[in-house]
């Protein structure tokens, strides 16, 4: 083992000491070969000390490997871009994973404010994901001012809506805009997601809707 990939070991310890084990584990363990060297480090004795501080440079970034491994296999893996299932209505949407925003949004036609049973409810049409329009209805849960990038502010309906993204449903909070021209229709927020979804932005389509949904929705 040469003395430059003991170096290399030796400021591995020291950013373990700082806390960054992971970056301690690029240093030690680029392609794999930690093992190896692990192995290897056994024989080599040339100063005090030695094998017991590669023993916990090892042992750490095992754990943070192993740690990192199960959190990523623990969160649903979409695209940029999926199709999303909305209740009520069951209807499959072309929608667009944003982590830059808060809140989910939906492009609707026809949004109109109207009263049911003396509350406030809002219709508007949602074009699903084969291009077909939808008649829906929703009581409002809120108004929302929005601030938009140019300064102005804008008031929209808020609603309820249950969302199917992979395998995870939620309800979540819905605002209502008529954007013509737009790809997506729907766009799925930080709220939505929470720190459930690792997004890759290469891909899109990967992650079918496949929820198991309340039976009252």
């Amino acid at each position: 083992m040469s003395k430059s990939w003991w170096r290399s070991v030796a400021n591995a310890g020291s950013l373990l000491t700082a806390g960054l084990s992971q970056q301690a584990c690029r240093n030690t363990a680029e392609g794999g070969e930690i093992a190896y060297y692990f192995l290897k480090v056994v024989n080599f004795s040339s100063e005090k000390g030695s094998f017991m501080k590669a023993l916990r440079i090892f042992i750490l970034c095992v754990t943070t490997m192993l740690f990192g491994l199960s959190t990523a296999l623990a969160k649903e893996i979409v695209g940029y871009a999926e199709k999303t299932r909305i209740y009520p209505g069951e209807l499959d949407v072309r929608t667009r994973v944003d982590t830059g925003a808060n809140l989910s949004s939906l492009h609707c036609e026809c949004i109109s404010p109207i009263k049911r049973n003396g509350e406030d409810w809002v219709s508007f049409t949602v074009m699903n994901f084969t291009g077909e329009k939808i008649s829906l209805q929703k009581k409002v849960h809120r108004i929302a001012t929005i601030k938009r990038h140019f300064g102005e502010t804008q008031e929209r309906f808020v609603i309820e809506l249950g969302i199917c993204l992979g395998s995870i449903y939620r309800e979540t909070e819905v605002t209502l805009i008529n954007r013509a021209g737009l790809t997506y229709p729907m766009l799925v927020g930080r709220r939505f997601m929470g720190s459930d979804f690792l997004v890759d932005t290469a891909e899109k389509y990967i992650n079918e809707p496949k929820c198991e949904i309340p039976l009252n929705k």
